[in-house]
C-alpha cells in the first residue's frame, strides 16, 4: 500500500496490523483497483 498510496497514518497501519486474515486478503485484491487508501476498505468502492 505503501508503494502505491505514499505513506500510511498511523491509523491505517494499526488497521492493518490488527485485522483478521480475511479482511487481509480482502484488502489485498481491493489494492489492485482502489484510487485512494479509503477505497482500500470500502467494499462498495
Amino acid at each position: 500500500m505503501q508503494r502505491r498510496f505514499g505513506p500510511l497514518s498511523p491509523a491505517v497501519t494499526d488497521k492493518l496490523n490488527n485485522a483478521p486474515a480475511a479482511d487481509l486478503e480482502a484488502w489485498a485484491e481491493n489494492v489492485l483497483d482502489a484510487r485512494t487508501v479509503d477505497d482500500v476498505f470500502d467494499p462498495n468502492a
